[in-house]
């Protein structure tokens, strides 16, 4: 398992967070992620929404928790799980990102586990 942090610190702005690397033989990737594990951090009324990225970056597709229908964004501190696939494809690797939207100066920090 790997960790991984990024800030956000500015409205309306993406960062990368990594890659997440399918576990041998699955079709789908796995990453927990934790937001605001800095006391301090403020989302203010923003949203932090993740997103995935299968082509290095250029086209971000939002991503829902762990499978569900729920879309994997969040108004304040706190986990989520991911698992995401496309089985027909053979890309080892997704790029994760994340962004805030409608913030006022948000501190954001944000961690990620993966199954490496």
């Amino acid at each position: 398992m790997s960790l991984y942090t990024a800030s956000l610190v500015a409205q309306d702005t993406s960062v990368y967070l990594c890659d997440i690397v399918k576990p041998r033989g699955a079709d789908e990737w796995f990453a927990n992620v934790i937001s605001g594990y800095v006391a301090g951090n403020t989302f203010g009324t923003g949203t932090v929404t993740y997103s995935v990225s299968l082509d290095g970056g250029t086209t971000k597709v939002g991503i829902n928790q762990d499978g569900t229908a729920t879309a994997a964004t969040q108004t304040a501190a706190g986990t989520i799980n991911l698992r995401f696939g496309w089985p027909a494809d053979n890309i080892n690797e997704a790029k994760l990102y994340a962004s805030i939207a409608t913030a006022t100066n948000p501190v954001v920090n944000i961690a990620v586990m993966d199954n490496r």
